[in-house]
């Protein structure tokens, strides 16, 4: 695994939702088909529009969806959970991405760690998949046990989040932007200071503009100033973010 992320280029494309499925906290996701196929790196985001703004299964909103996803061998993507309500099987959709800064890891790290801090662990998909085809150990932190998830994966309760720190080559968490000052407190660290692992934070926020606009909807505070979820982000260092 490299030191850092290869630079994608954004596409725009055509897709049409193929699957639903429901995770265990009764949110819906889904498989999106796709030309030409978008590649998302683990941390990006696609965002999607009903092709028709006038389409009854888009409910009204104009504003497009930040999904997070990541690409299938037959290049379909899958869609974390949740999509917006009123999308079903057959609904087209115009797509645009990737976007954003997804994740970087250090080279070589081969005992991983991923924490569900919003109960979502599909958003990490992209980079449990990475991890494993890497051969690395992989130690998912969660409330529930994930669909379909792989068994090479063990899986621990998030209160045992700050062993983690002791052990891990990396770790990659999870969390709404609303949570983000939980964080060292669910690390079992003082507030300011550093994690000693290299810790890396997707903040899930709403992005209605999909950082065409810079509304600032989803800002971050980070020791080098305000940033954009959307832009800047979704993932951030740990260690780079204002937490107080």
């Amino acid at each position: 695994m490299g030191s850092s992320q290869k630079e994608i280029s954004m596409i725009r494309a055509d897709g049409e939702i193929s699957q639903l499925w429901l995770s265990p906290t009764g949110q819906v996701g889904g498989k999106i088909a796709c030309t030409p196929s978008i590649h998302p790196a683990p941390g990006q985001y696609v965002l999607a529009t009903p092709a028709s703004a006038n389409s009854t299964d888009w409910g009204g909103d104009a504003l497009p969806a930040a999904l997070f996803a990541y690409p299938t061998s037959n290049g379909t993507l899958l869609a974390a959970p949740p999509l917006p309500t009123g999308w079903q099987v057959g609904t087209h959709l115009s797509l645009r991405g990737p976007c954003g800064k997804g994740f970087r890891f250090p080279g070589g790290a081969q005992k991983i760690a991923l924490a569900a801090l919003d109960g979502n662990p599909y958003r990490l998909d992209g980079l449990l998949q990475l991890a494993l085809l890497h051969q690395a150990e992989v130690t998912l932190y969660c409330s529930f046990i994930p669909t379909d998830l792989p068994v090479a994966v063990e899986i621990l309760p998030l209160d045992l989040l700050p062993d983690a720190l002791r052990w891990a080559d990396f770790l990659a968490i999870e969390t709404r932007l609303q949570q983000l000052a939980e964080l060292p407190e669910r690390l079992k660290l003082p507030a300011g200071q550093a994690s000693s692992c290299p810790t890396q934070v997707l903040v899930a926020a709403d992005m209605p503009c999909g950082s065409a606009a810079g509304c600032g909807v989803c800002s971050v505070r980070t020791r080098r100033g305000w940033r954009l979820a959307c832009q800047d982000g979704p993932v951030f260092d740990y260690n780079l973010l204002e937490l107080k």
